[in-house]
């Protein structure tokens, strides 16, 4: 028996960035927290991968986009504040 997540998120960032690192820390937590840890977590870095960042339009970074379920949702920054956090994604 396979179970599927309710979400799949994923955070956009330069990986030796302070801000992203905070950011990862600050979305796994709040996954375990708020989400049960009913989620699949993606991170691409967009120094290695910026053809990427480039087809989904990211712009800044640390960016948390939602890709399921839809619609997309984004949420830029350190992901730090959870009230921000939760209504940026729908919750």
């Amino acid at each position: 028996m396979t179970t599927t997540c309710c979400y799949h998120l994923t955070l956009f960032g330069v990986a030796d960035s302070r801000a992203t690192q905070r950011a990862r820390d600050n979305l796994q937590c709040f996954c375990a927290r708020e989400l049960g840890g009913n989620c699949l977590l993606d991170f691409i870095d967009v120094l290695t991968q910026p053809a990427l960042a480039l087809e989904r339009k990211i712009l800044v970074t640390p960016t948390l986009v939602l890709d399921e379920p839809k619609p997309e949702r984004r949420v830029i920054g350190d992901l730090s504040d959870v009230r921000r956090l939760r209504a940026g994604l729908g919750l």
